[in-house]
């Protein structure tokens, strides 16, 4: 029964998180971003836990600006999400 809620939990926890993720598209129209991809614990089968982020990968954005984190910010402190550029992934985390 504790394996089912931890479950249950698990499932809209993640809801949540792709939600936030869907929302912080705002960087293709505020940051001219061409693209966002979701990397890391969210896209993951193991269960989310206290260390998780959400990793957005981004293609086109010019450099990290106080501006983009104070925009995300504003989407809520959960989770704790990392912007990762693609011209800086290896070719590894591709």
């Amino acid at each position: 029964m504790v394996r089912e809620e931890a479950r249950r939990h698990d499932a809209a926890r993640r809801d949540a998180w792709w939600g936030r993720a869907r929302e912080a598209a705002l960087l293709r129209e505020r940051f001219g971003v061409q693209r966002v991809v979701v990397l890391g614990d969210l896209v993951r089968p193991e269960p989310l836990h206290f260390s998780s982020k959400l990793t957005l990968v981004v293609a086109g954005l010019a450099g990290y600006s106080y501006e983009l984190y104070t925009a995300l910010r504003e989407l809520g402190s959960e989770p704790d999400i990392e912007v990762r550029r693609r011209e800086e992934l290896s070719p590894r985390q591709e």
